[in-house]
Parts: C-alpha cells; sequence; structure tokens
C-alpha cells in the first residue's frame, strides 16, 4: 500500500480490524467480515462441481483447461470460478497452476505424517508412490510443503520439520 501512510500504521489498522471481526484478512485480499462474492446460481453449481473435480483427482489435479474439458463448460466460466474457490479456501494453490482440493492436501500431509513419523526421512519417488501420483505433481508438491515448512529436505530425502 503507497496512500502516503506508513506500512506499520496500515499494518496495525487491519490488526485491529480483524480482532473487532469488521473485516477478514487472507492470503491474497481482505473483504469486510459479512460479504460474499454474488454468484448465480449456474455460477455456484459450476463451483460445486468444480470443487468436486479437484476433491477427486486428489494429488493429480487438471489445469484450467484440463478442467473445462472434463466438465463441459467453457474456460473462461471455469478460470473465473478459481479465484473464488481460493477465497474460500476450498482449493489451495501449490503453483501458479497446481491446484489441490482442501481435503486432498489434508490428506497427503496425513499420509506423510503416518509414514514420516518418528523421523523417518523418505525420498521423492517414495512420497510419490505414497501419494499415488507421478513426478510432475509430486515435486511442486514436495516443494510447497518444503517451502510452507511443512518438510525439510536434506539431500534427496525430506522430513517433517
Amino acid at each position: 500500500y503507497s496512500g502516503g501512510v506508513s506500512a506499520d500504521l496500515w499494518d496495525a489498522c487491519l490488526a485491529a480490524l480483524q480482532e473487532e471481526g469488521r473485516i477478514v484478512v487472507r492470503q491474497r485480499s481482505l473483504a469486510l467480515s459479512d460479504w460474499n462474492p454474488e454468484l448465480s446460481q449456474r455460477e455456484q453449481d459450476l463451483l460445486a462441481r468444480i470443487t468436486e473435480a479437484y476433491r477427486t483427482a486428489k494429488i493429480q489435479p487438471p489445469d484450467a483447461s484440463q478442467l473445462a474439458e472434463q466438465l463441459g463448460e467453457r474456460l473462461e466460466g471455469v478460470a473465473s470460478l478459481l479465484p473464488v474457490a481460493l477465497e474460500q479456501e476450498l482449493l489451495v494453490r501449490i503453483t501458479g497452476e497446481m491446484l489441490l482440493h482442501r481435503d486432498a492436501e489434508q490428506e497427503a500431509r496425513n499420509l506423510l505424517v503416518e509414514a514420516m513419523g518418528e523421523g523417518q526421512q523418505l525420498s521423492l519417488s517414495e512420497i510419490r508412490e505414497l501419494l499415488s501420483t507421478s513426478r510432475k505433481f509430486a515435486v511442486p508438491y514436495c516443494e510447497y510443503l518444503d517451502a510452507t515448512g511443512f518438510t525439510q529436505r536434506e539431500g534427496n530425502q525430506r522430513s517433517l520439520r
């Protein structure tokens, strides 16, 4: 923000409004606490179909064009609802293009916690097999877990942080 207010003052104002419950601060946006995007019934139905497709895909998610084709919808309609799904925290952004359903992402974390308990280390290949996915998805997912502090990479092995 560059409206003539210091970053510290801006952050303090946002924190106070959030603490009072007047706004919701999300990772990439903020909104009044009672604001929701106004979606038509058709958009709500499509959003539900989109999130279900991601839930079913688990750790092998489609990209937007694949999803549009799978659902028999126009790419523009699907692409316009992905930010809504992210804002509503139905989906989690792993990379620019790779999105996962929040339940699939949590399920993957649970599997990793179980497999990596008591200091156990796993290779990328072992993680890929555990999650029943391909290298195409395992690599960015593992990098995401490293970046968020869930795992740490030590050579070719990863362990829980």
